[in-house]
């Protein structure tokens, strides 16, 4: 099954990049390291569908509580 195109990165090929919470990416460190640097620049969720949303923002809001920011 070929991943669809909202879902990949155009130009490279089939590089997979999954929903928040979904993929290999260290969230907490993320937030934390976002924090510090630039702790006004919002934080966009993308790359999922719309029915993923809900299950998305629910984990990025728990990571953010987490990490207390």
């Amino acid at each position: 099954m070929r991943t669809p195109s909202s879902r990949t990165f155009r130009g490279v090929g089939e590089i997979e990049l999954p929903a928040a919470g979904l993929g290999e990416l260290d969230y907490e460190f993320y937030v934390q390291r976002l924090a510090e640097k630039s702790p006004n620049v919002p934080l966009i969720i993308e790359h999922l569908d719309e029915s993923d949303v809900p299950r998305a923002k629910r984990f990025v809001d728990e990571v953010l509580t987490k990490v207390g920011v």
